[in-house]
């Protein structure tokens, strides 16, 4: 025996033998499924432990697709053909895309009504333009009474420009919103600017029973007019869809064009008791367009539709109210229902007219 076996160390009594499982576990020939298979080291024993689970994790990420992937990468990866071809998937897009552009603000609709505007302010100056180039002419010269006419028209366009709003809120007789007077509406305004990418416009109100509301001005300086008929009478979902149709205004920049209409056509609209130039100015069917967009921008599409149904089925205007007098046909074509007080006088092809937007936004 032994030196080391008869002092009996403990630690050769707790070590167990090269090879041999501790007590209470198999050992690794079991491990793997036979009775006397091939020792391993625990060193190689833990390496394999690790391995296998990194293995194992990245054997069962590679056995199939992740669930966030494309459908075209998971039936690659399942090994099935494509349920789609390519040129299915292309003409998807297409589809979709000029679908989804319909519903979309594009530059050219905001430069086009810039363009409106500006062709506006230059017509406020054609008159005395030509009538101080005459007096010109007829005293000087004809170059210095061009060049008169051609400065007045600029000064007036220019003036026109930058005064339009202002002018306009006179005649709508509009004031200053407070936010503790309608904090519903303020609220739903400023949820809404995000979605539609615009400046929060100042809020302003007109002090009237009947449910209306309108946008003016340039940019950073537009306003967003109600009634205090539509804070009382509408709910928060019909709300939204109003100032929603607002908003669309101000993206494309028909606040503009609106302003400077009443400014330039609105007179002439009073005098002569039409407002078919005033219609023709603002643009035709952009009533329609902002209802387009806006349905498909806020949360509850609806909600436009059952705010009109509410806005037609109003009292009449009484004879002190803004949309009763000739007053009204200065302005008339910037509301966001037009035919309030003249139902009977608009065209039932007209794409503004609000009985036939009404049944477009039905089938939202």
């Amino acid at each position: 025996m032994s030196p080391a076996a008869e002092s009996g160390a403990p630690r050769d009594r707790a070590r167990p033998a090269r090879g041999s499982a501790p007590r209470g576990q198999p050992s690794g020939g079991a491990q793997n499924g036979s009775g006397g298979g091939a020792r391993s080291s625990p060193s190689r024993r833990r390496r394999g432990r690790g391995s296998g689970a990194r293995s194992g994790g990245a054997a069962s990420a590679q056995s199939g697709p992740r669930r966030s992937g494309s459908p075209g990468s998971r039936q690659r990866a399942s090994g099935r053909a494509p349920a789609q071809t390519a040129a299915e998937l292309a003409a998807a897009d297409a589809r979709w895309a000029a679908a989804t552009a319909a519903i979309r603000v594009s530059p050219a609709e905001t430069r086009a009504n810039r363009r409106r505007a500006g062709a506006l302010c230059a017509a406020a100056g054609v008159v005395p333009g030509a009538v101080v180039g005459l007096a010109v002419a007829l005293t000087l010269s004809l170059v210095a009474g061009a060049a008169a006419g051609a400065g007045v028209l600029v000064v007036v366009a220019v003036l026109v420009w930058r005064s339009a709003a202002r002018i306009a809120l006179r005649v709508l007789g509009a004031r200053p919103l407070p936010e503790e007077e309608a904090p519903g509406l303020y609220n739903t305004v400023e949820g809404l600017c995000p979605t539609f990418g615009v400046r929060q416009p100042r809020l302003m109100v007109v002090d009237d029973a009947v449910p209306n509301a309108c946008s003016l001005g340039r940019g950073a300086d537009a306003v967003l007019v109600v009634t205090t008929g539509l804070i009382d009478r509408l709910g928060p979902i019909e709300l939204e869809g109003v100032v929603g149709h607002e908003l669309t205004h101000v993206k494309r920049h028909d606040t503009v064009v609106s302003a400077v209409a009443v400014t330039v056509i609105g007179p002439l609209a009073y005098l002569i008791g039409s407002d078919r130039l005033l219609h023709a100015a603002v643009g035709r069917g952009r009533e329609l367009r902002a209802d387009s967009v806006a349905v498909a921008s806020v949360r509850y599409p609806p909600g436009l539709h059952d705010a009109l149904e509410t806005l037609v089925t109003t009292e009449a205007a009484l004879r002190t109210s803004l949309f009763a007098g000739r007053r009204h046909l200065m302005t008339r074509w910037l509301w966001v229902d037009p035919t309030v007080g003249r139902r009977l006088q608009v065209d039932d092809g007209d794409l503004d007219s609000t009985a036939v937007r009404i049944a477009a936004l039905a089938e939202w």
